[in-house]
């Protein structure tokens, strides 16, 4: 069975009953339930968990301007145990979906959940309701600060078996206070193994995405977009405690999206590094002009040290081709900070009674066998192609890389360069 209640202007309960109701509200063959455009809905079943008194919301509600904090969408009265998808959009006056006591079990089936325009949530999702919630979409919050609260659980006190939560799918959008995803490392307490898609959009006070537990166990994450969230520093929150190198591997992502992220300076706060095995579409875009792609803004190798007999180079290019052996299209901002960390591994070389460096942006991404296009912004073309005695092979298919298209967008010293490097560019023919 489905229920919807759309543009009601003076709607304040669903079910009323002056109170009198003492068991629960059962509504077992309920799936999916809407409300949409509510502006006075201040409960499904009204109850005033504070103090009892149901009617007591109409002198605490005078104001349309004024949020009654104890407004709480289902009172613990009331249960729908095989509801599976929940609408809410623009229920102006709800500050919660569920109260103090909710222990899950009334909302146990719920798998989809989205939630546009309620100001007046500042705490979403008690860590009880997420055990089989699959789908969750949220925009348009202004006063959303966490999604999903978890500090009401004491689970980590115990030695239960931490539970996983099925959740798939997660979509942030528009939601300026936004703080935590997580406002508690759950590793005690709640797996997110099972995330496949992630998205944020525009949540503007967002420090970090994924607490580090949830990082690291996230094997069947295959789309990740972060855009235009202005504080984001880090996709990854510093796990306490943890002072050695973590290895961080997303065997399943296929798609990573970083666009319009002035403040992003690294992937995780602390020595990392990442493998990437299935990645073929990279767009990193308008992030921090010191974000540097190889170091410790994405792939994690900010210091690297020669282990063998191979130029220290070479031995970089291919740690970075094992990091992302299946990228078929990159794009990438470049700045001077990636430049001074090539230059970093980079021997020099007298050319023209020129001291130049012999390692350019080039000699990483031609061992990117598998790239066939590359979206390059900002810089130099001398940073961008190796030295001028060296003729750019961009065919070769055994030890080289095969792209197919080649865009640059904003560079310097263009007109006096770009005739000497492209004539030295041999492109592919097919």
């Amino acid at each position: 069975m489905k229920l919807k209640f759309t543009s009601a202007k003076f709607l304040e309960e669903i079910i009323s009953d002056d109170g009198k109701i003492a068991g629960p509200l059962q509504f077992a063959e309920l799936r999916t339930l809407s409300l949409h455009y509510l502006p006075s809905l201040i409960g499904f079943y009204y109850e005033d968990e504070t103090s009892s008194k149901v009617h007591q919301k109409k002198s605490q509600v005078g104001d349309d301007n004024i949020l009654d904090p104890s407004v709480v969408l289902f009172s613990h009265k009331v249960s729908i145990p095989n509801l599976e998808t929940l609408n809410i959009r623009r229920v102006d006056k709800l500050n919660k979906l569920w109260g103090q006591q909710f222990d899950g079990l009334s909302f146990r089936n719920l798998k989809t959940l989205n939630i546009t325009g309620c100001d007046g949530i500042s705490k979403l999702l008690p860590f009880n309701v997420l055990e089989n919630l699959e789908e969750l979409e949220v925009s348009y919050c202004d006063s959303l600060e966490v999604i999903f609260d978890l500090e009401g659980s004491r689970k980590e006190e115990t030695h239960d078996v931490v539970k996983s939560s099925h959740l798939r799918k997660l979509t942030l959008e528009r939601l300026p206070k936004l703080k935590y995803v997580w406002n508690k490392d759950p590793k005690k307490i709640l797996g997110f193994q099972f995330l496949s898609t992630v998205v944020t959009w525009e949540c503007h006070s967002l420090k970090y995405l994924f607490p580090a537990s949830v990082a690291k166990a996230l094997a069947k994450l295959h789309f990740l977009r972060k855009r235009s969230c202005r504080e984001l520093e880090t996709t990854v929150g510093r796990e306490e405690g943890a002072d050695v190198p973590i290895n961080f591997v997303f065997a399943r992502v296929t798609e990573l999206h970083l666009q319009r992220l002035p403040k992003l300076m690294s992937f995780y706060p602390g020595t990392y590094s990442t493998k990437w095995p299935l990645l073929q579409k990279n767009y990193c875009e308008s992030v921090n002009r010191r974000w540097n792609y190889f170091g410790s803004g994405l792939l994690g190798f900010e210091e690297f040290h020669c282990q063998n007999g191979l130029e220290v180079s070479t031995q970089l290019s291919l740690a970075i081709q094992k990091s992302i052996p299946m990228l078929r299209e990159l794009k990438l901002d470049c700045n001077k900070n990636m430049m001074a960390w090539i230059q970093r591994y980079s021997p020099k070389f007298c050319w023209n009674d020129i001291q130049k460096y012999d390692v350019s942006l080039w000699t990483f991404i031609q061992n990117m066998y598998a790239l066939e296009t590359f979206h390059v912004k900002y810089g130099s073309l001398e940073e961008i192609f190796p030295p001028e005695r060296e003729v750019i092979d961009i065919t070769q298919r055994g030890r080289g890389i095969h792209i197919k298209t080649l865009i640059m967008i904003d560079f310097s010293n263009y007109s006096t360069y770009a005739e000497k490097a492209m004539n030295r560019i041999q492109f592919s023919r097919d």
